[in-house]
């Protein structure tokens, strides 16, 4: 008790009184409240101190507040703000008055909860594979908060389960922002790009190719997966050699003998092979080239004419047939045909067989 008090005193009937201040004495305890406080990261709260007597009496004292640098800081006028890393911090507040100290413990907890992250952020998983995603959360000051997200698919590209199993779909493809997770009224996305299987089949264009001898043909290969996406690959190319040579981009170089060539030509590409055929023609010359079957010489020595021997059909004087034309003729016994010449399209006595007429004749002349 402190303050001041009237002291009454009688002495043989006459009563005194005697006026007394009472004064608390000095600091016996010290208490802190609250003793234990629960706060969020970075939050802050207040602290107050009592300090008192033996006799229990409130004490007017200075008093000094100190925090566990762990636990975060503290003012003079016991407000504490709160670390962001969440943990126990027994007796980390602490006041002290006139030699006497009381503590306080500080739990600080994770916050609400305040950003959701999936991982991975992007994925690449081949057609009809399967890809694990995580859903993490962290409160206001990036401590790690427990959730429980739903999963679902935003954008295409497969399917998800519950506990975010992705299964992509047949088809290849980019899915941006597709796999969504929800918790506590925020997403996060993750994207998704499905790529093509292991190649399954090889095809070549074109499947018949036809090239002239010494000529050249272009051909191009398509690899594809199991479900038909096309797959980027490169393709070891091979020929048939006695149809030609290929380089390995496809170009082909033709032989120089005519002829059929079925699976000519090879492209490869992760062990599966794809063909395709080539046929050769004949190099173009005109109408091609013969001879007669007979001589242009007559079996006689008759003669007409004083001109070529080349002529548009054929005429016959004597004994039998002789090639006559525009100029001189040959006549005799023998027979005699025209002979045709390649490329012209008409009968033509052969030069060769001219010239050895007229040498003839000169000599039976001379004779």
């Amino acid at each position: 008790m402190t303050g001041d008090v009237t002291i009454p005193a009688t002495v043989d009937g006459v009563v005194g009184r005697a006026s007394v201040v009472l004064q608390a004495g000095g600091v016996a305890t010290l208490e802190v409240n609250p003793m234990m406080v629960t706060i969020a990261p970075g939050g802050v709260v207040t602290f107050t101190a009592t300090a008192r007597d033996s006799g229990g009496n409130v004490v007017a004292a200075p008093i000094t507040w100190n925090a566990a640098v762990a636990v975060g800081t503290i003012t003079q006028g016991g407000v504490l703000t709160a670390t962001t890393t969440p943990g126990s911090y027994p007796a980390s507040v602490s006041a002290t008055s006139n030699g006497v100290t009381a503590t306080a413990s500080v739990t600080v907890m994770n916050g609400a909860l305040s950003q959701l992250i999936v991982t991975p952020p992007a994925a690449s998983v081949q057609a009809g594979g399967t890809v694990a995603f995580m859903a993490s959360g962290r409160d206001a000051s990036g401590n790690p908060v427990s959730v429980t997200p739903t999963w679902s698919v935003a954008s295409g590209g497969g399917t998800i389960s519950s506990s975010g199993v992705f299964s992509a779909g047949t088809t290849s493809g980019t899915f941006a922002n597709t796999v969504k997770a929800e918790a506590n009224g925020l997403s996060a996305f993750s994207s998704v790009t499905v790529t093509p299987g292991p190649v399954l089949a090889v095809s070549v264009t074109p499947m018949t190719g036809t090239v002239q001898a010494g000529g050249s043909l272009q051909f191009t290969a398509e690899a594809r997966d199991a479900f038909n996406n096309v797959v980027p690959t490169a393709f070891s190319w091979t020929a048939n050699q006695a149809a030609g040579s290929i380089n390995q981009g496809g170009f082909f170089t033709a032989g120089n003998d005519p002829g059929s060539f079925p699976n000519g030509i090879t492209a490869e590409a992760a062990g599966v092979q794809g063909f395709a055929n080539v046929t050769i023609t004949s190099s173009g010359t005109g109408g091609g080239s013969g001879t007669g079957g007979g001589s242009a010489m007559g079996g006689g020595d008759g003669m007409t004419g004083g001109g070529s021997a080349t002529g548009g059909g054929s005429g016959s004087t004597g004994g039998g047939a002789g090639a006559t034309g525009g100029g001189e003729g040959m006549t005799g016994g023998g027979g005699g045909s025209d002979v045709p010449m390649s490329g012209c399209g008409c009968n033509t006595v052969d030069p060769s067989f001219l010239a050895l007429g007229l040498l003839m004749l000169v000599r039976r002349r001379r004779s």
